[in-house]
């Protein structure tokens, strides 16, 4: 199998053969106004439902779209010269500062990937300003009353054949899934969305716009970055060249190594992640024995996406990419893309939810390693080109690359599962539980039970997770008790941070005699809280063990999922008994 195209027949002429047989738009670009008059009046008398509707309307704003290119393309800055979209747009981290269409295809593809994130996100703010809740498909988005009501029926006619619907041209998804190759980039859609975009700013300039916040930091990606500590790309991106250059995308990845190479870590992402899907496609489709799911999908069907390359299951069989790829580098998939506690890196990045700026070096680098990983897995298997992969001429810091991130793989443990976050939680929870003990406390304060207490603990044991990604049965399970695990977390913090805020106070002399009386019930019941806190962790402690096996018969199943839910009930309890200072009933409480 050696694709020309990632285009299906069908999607590859509506963007690279449509175009060419079209006629020609007006020569001078400042009829673009007179020209946009008469598109609309014949647009509108178009009913967009089928893929013939949509194809007629691709040609009826070619015209549209031509004498826009002519005007878009002569522009050397494009944002001084449109200064209505910069007004509107810049205030997204993931606008292009500097787009035009003068540059190399490379750097046209990162600068339309992150312009279609900023425009969704921007698009979902207006219906976030409104009272509308925000979709997650941009599709859905589209769609929304809101949006036509505040742009006008045309416009959005325009978006949905551009970038939101499958049976147009649906440029959003061609790009962020790593269908476009550098050749295949439509100049003339994107001058007609720039134009259409142009449109709606004037609309939205002089609008108070209520802008959803962003992640630019996350306790997600501080934990990833503290695991990825050492340089993957190991001889420095510079010395990193590709074997088979005109392998499909490659002309993205060796973009990728310069764009590393010259610190601009975001764009290093957003243009590797198109690329790395495209060759997890080409894996997944020769290993399943699905060629035809390779291309763009039609209108009648799904696009084969990341989601589906990493499901457990092919329509009714089992999936064979993860037997190939291997379960260290699934852990490293799953834990980037997939799962919830997770960045969820392409989702985040695609829908201009994530600021470029906190995506740090050592994450570009690990992405930038992956991709390249998949780039040798991809060719391995479709022998592009008749070239030998597998000889080192002048490659050898590629496969330095490989050698490394094999190696890492080898001992990478996953981090966002649901029983390894469980497992951070109960290891805080477990540390805490020391603190409360030693923790400072007023001299005149007496602490109660403390040698029965101490006689009767058993030492709290630190779980050993064995992870199966798709481990059957236990989904449940591993759910109740990552909820168990957080919620007896954020209950042991609330009394550590009770009892550091009391003794500043007591040493400040700032206590007064309701809150010192209630400092002093704490220390007197503090061994007794304590104490249920061990064993809450002990009884969580017993399910990590029962999960790990992987053993139990339904029956057993449904008695420890009873059981489990009495011990969350029991978790938030304390989560909220311990938040309003009642240490009381806190030991009332039964584990």
């Amino acid at each position: 199998m050696q694709p020309q195209s990632f285009l299906s027949p069908i999607v590859y002429n509506l963007i690279c053969q449509v175009p060419q047989h079209t006629c020609q738009g007006p020569e001078d670009s400042t009829c673009l106004e007179d020209e946009w008059r008469t598109v609309i009046s014949r647009l509108s008398k178009i009913h967009l439902e089928t893929t013939d509707d949509f194809v007629n309307a691709v040609e009826t704003l070619l015209p549209l779209a031509k004498c826009a290119h002519q005007r878009f393309a002569a522009q050397t800055a494009l944002w001084t010269e449109e200064p209505r979209i910069y007004t509107w747009l810049s205030r997204y981290d993931t606008f292009p500062k500097k787009m035009n269409f003068l540059i190399g295809s490379t750097e046209k593809m990162i600068d339309l990937l992150k312009f279609l994130s900023t425009l969704e996100r921007a698009l979902g703010d207006i219906c976030s300003t409104h009272g509308e809740p925000c979709p997650f498909l941009l599709r859905d988005l589209l769609q929304l009353d809101v949006l036509t009501r505040y742009f006008g029926v045309e416009i959005m006619k325009v978006l949905q054949v551009l970038i939101g619907n499958p049976h147009g041209i649906n440029l959003r998804n061609l790009v962020w899934h790593g269908f476009l190759q550098p050749d295949e980039i439509p100049d003339i859609y994107t001058s007609l969305l720039l134009f259409a975009v142009e449109k709606m700013a004037v609309q939205v300039c002089n609008q108070p716009l209520r802008l959803r916040p962003i992640i630019r930091n996350s306790p997600c990606l501080k934990i990833l970055n503290e695991e990825l500590v050492e340089d993957l790309v190991c001889t420095g991106a510079s010395d990193v060249s590709l074997p088979c250059s005109g392998f499909p995308m490659a002309l993205y990845l060796n973009e990728g190594l310069r764009v590393y190479q010259n610190q601009r870590y975001g764009d290093c992402v957003v243009l590797l992640l198109p690329s790395l899907e495209a060759y997890m496609r080409v894996v997944y489709c020769i290993v399943n024995n699905c060629d035809n799911r390779l291309l763009t999908a039609e209108s009648s069907s799904l696009y084969t996406t990341m989601d589906e390359i990493l499901a457990p299951c092919v329509h009714t069989k089992e999936n064979r990419f993860a037997h190939h790829v291997g379960d260290d580098i699934m852990a490293i998939m799953f834990d980037l893309f997939q799962f919830q506690d997770g960045p969820r890196l392409r989702d985040k990045l695609s829908h201009g939810e994530m600021a470029l700026e906190a995506l740090s070096p050592s994450l570009a680098g690990f992405v930038l390693a992956l991709a390249l990983k998949f780039y040798a897995l991809a060719h391995s298997l479709t022998k592009w080109c008749g070239c030998d992969f597998h000889t080192r001429t002048d490659s050898d810091a590629f496969y330095a690359t490989l050698i490394a991130f094999d190696a890492f793989a080898a001992r990478y443990r996953t981090l966002f599962h649901a029983l390894s976050v469980a497992s951070r939680s109960y290891e805080v929870a477990k540390s805490n539980l020391t603190l409360i003990e030693e923790l400072p406390y007023p001299v005149d304060f007496k602490r109660g039970l403390a040698d029965e207490v101490r006689r009767s603990s058993k030492e709290i044991p630190t779980p050993r997770i064995g992870i199966s990604l798709y481990r059957k049965g236990c989904c449940e399970l591993t759910s109740l008790l990552r909820l168990v695990a957080k919620e007896t977390e954020t209950a042991s913090c609330n009394v550590v941070t009770f009892m550091r805020l009391r003794w500043r106070m007591y040493n400040e002399r700032l206590l007064r005699s309701r809150q010192r009386s209630n400092y002093c019930r704490l220390i007197e019941r503090s061994l007794e809280i304590r104490e249920l806190f061990r064993n809450v962790l002990l009884k969580a402690f017993g399910y990590f063990q029962l999960i790990d096996d992987n053993k139990p018969d339904d029956g057993y199943r449904a008695t420890a999922l009873k059981d489990l839910r009495r011990l969350l009930k029991t978790a938030e309890n304390l989560r909220t008994l311990t938040l309003q200072n009642k240490w009381d009933e806190v030991c009332l409480l039964e584990p």
